[in-house]
């Protein structure tokens, strides 16, 4: 369960980069996709070999749209910052719902498979993803269009130069 972690950790800092490059929109809609269809991969997982892989998935998903993802946390910080003098509320509100959704969710997860089997909490979360993807549509985009740049086919490669040039840079700090 825990192998998402291993592809947020690889994906967060490129992610980042790319939601600053194409804006914010484009990546949650992708991360809800991607999120969505590795709940349904692990749902109907019948091995290690096949849980893995969708495990992985579930990780690029979640570091490109969750709630703890570059472009959730960025399109957060744009929203809230129309707002200074209520930002302190406004984040508190925000990370209230999520802990409440961390604490609540496994407990509910842990019922719902004790009752109807282990792959219920994963299809359930899944479609819950996937129908997460219109609403998302519907948001406006908060990156100014100045600063968007469509990348087209070279997206792939806008985020693999991105994830190297910030990895180069971190590790060229002797404080990191």
């Amino acid at each position: 369960m825990a192998v998402p972690q291993l592809t947020k950790l690889l994906f967060n800092l490129p992610v980042g980069h790319l939601v600053d490059v194409v804006g914010r929109k484009p990546p949650l809609i992708l991360g809800s996709i991607l999120d969505g269809v590795g709940q349904f991969m692990t749902a109907g997982a019948t091995s290690i070999g096949t849980l893995v892989p969708a495990r992985l998935i579930i990780g690029v998903g979640s570091a490109t749209g969750s709630v703890t993802g570059p472009a959730t946390l960025a399109y957060t910080m744009d929203v809230v910052g129309k707002y200074p003098d209520h930002s302190g509320l406004l984040n508190g509100v925000i990370q209230a719902v999520g802990f409440l959704a961390f604490a609540l969710g496994p407990a509910l997860g842990g019922v719902l498979a004790e009752r109807a089997g282990p792959a219920l909490p994963f299809v359930i979360f899944g479609i819950v993803q996937l129908l997460c993807v219109p609403l998302k549509m519907l948001l406006p985009e908060t990156l100014p269009a100045e600063r968007r740049k469509d990348p087209g086919l070279g997206a792939l490669r806008v985020v693999m130069d991105g994830l190297f040039a910030t990895y180069k840079r971190l590790l060229a700090d002797p404080r990191q």
